[in-house]
C-alpha cells in the first residue's frame, strides 16, 4: 500500500485543500472510495477516515480522505455570526467540487474509472457528499475556476447520520447558542430562508441522482428522523435508487 499524504488539490489554500490517497499494491476495483470528514463544519481532519480508508486500500480499493475550509468555530456566548468570514458557505462546496475534479483529472494515474468516485461522510461530511450528489454539472454553485471537470456528482454515495436539511439541525443541545449550521452559513435562518433552501440537499432531488445509502443513528439528537424521512421521500418522489439503513442504539457520529 502506497500512502501519499497532503497532495494539493488547489493553487490556493494549500494548508487546507489537501487529500490524503491510499494506493493498494494491486489494484482489484475500477472504483475509487472518497471519504470526507464531519466536526460540524468548523472542526474534524481528514485523518478520522485513515483507518477505514486503509481497509478499503487492503482489499483492493483505492480510497482517498480530503481536507477542506473550515467554517467559524464555537461561538457559544458570542452572540455573532462572524459577517463575512471568508469560509462561510459556499466555501466548502467550492473545496469538495474542486477536489472531485481533481480526482476525476487524474483518476488514470492512480488506477481508477473517473465516473466510478463513491463518496462516503459522517455528519457534516455527510451533508458535503448530499451536496456533491445533487449539484449537477451546469449548476455553478460551489464551481471555481480551477475545476477541469464540472460533472463532479458521484458514482454513488453513502451518508451517515447525515446533516440533509439545515432547518432542523441545531447543535445548541450541545451548549452552543448559535445554531453550528447559522456558524456554516453565516447568516440566521430567518429572512434568508431560500439561501438555506439551496444549501439543503433534502430539497434539490431531481430524479438525476447517483444510488444512495442513508445510515440513521436511532439515538441521533442533532440530525432528525424526520430530515432523514423527508430526505427519503424525496428520493422515492424522484425515482432515485435510495436505501435506509436504522442503527439501534446509535447516537450521532
Amino acid at each position: 500500500m502506497r500512502e501519499l499524504l497532503n497532495i494539493p488539490y488547489s493553487k490556493y489554500y494549500t494548508d487546507e485543500r489537501v487529500v490524503d490517497l491510499f494506493i493498494p499494491d494491486e489494484v482489484k476495483s475500477d472504483k475509487c472510495i472518497f471519504f470526507i470528514h464531519g466536526g460540524g463544519f468548523h472542526a474534524g481532519k481528514k485523518d478520522a477516515w485513515h483507518p477505514l480508508a486503509r481497509w478499503f486500500c487492503e482489499r483492493g480499493f483505492v480510497s482517498c480522505s480530503m481536507e477542506y475550509r473550515l467554517a467559524p468555530g464555537d461561538t457559544a456566548g458570542s452572540g455573532s455570526f462572524q459577517e463575512g468570514y471568508k469560509r462561510h458557505f459556499p466555501a466548502q462546496i467550492e473545496d469538495v467540487r474542486l477536489c472531485m475534479s481533481y480526482l476525476k483529472e487524474n483518476a488514470s494515474k492512480y488506477g481508477y474509472d473517473k465516473d466510478k468516485i463513491i463518496v462516503a461522510g459522517s455528519s457534516a461530511g455527510a451533508y458535503l457528499c448530499g451536496m456533491l450528489l445533487t449539484i449537477p454539472k451546469e449548476d455553478m454553485l460551489g464551481y471555481t475556476a480551477e475545476m477541469t471537470f464540472l460533472d463532479t456528482t458521484p458514482y454513488g454515495a453513502v451518508l451517515y447520520c447525515p446533516v440533509l436539511d439545515l432547518h432542523y439541525n441545531d447543535l445548541t443541545i450541545y451548549g452552543y447558542e448559535i445554531s453550528c449550521n447559522q456558524n456554516f452559513m453565516g447568516k440566521p435562518i430567518e429572512g434568508n430562508e431560500e439561501l438555506y433552501k439551496i444549501a439543503s440537499p433534502v430539497y434539490r432531488i431531481t430524479g438525476k441522482e447517483a444510488p444512495c445509502l442513508v445510515i440513521h443513528a436511532a439515538e441521533d439528537k442533532l440530525v432528525t428522523k424526520k430530515a432523514v424521512d423527508n430526505m427519503m421521500d424525496a428520493f422515492k418522489k424522484h425515482g432515485v435508487s435510495a436505501e435506509l439503513v436504522l442503527v439501534e442504539g446509535a447516537a450521532h457520529g
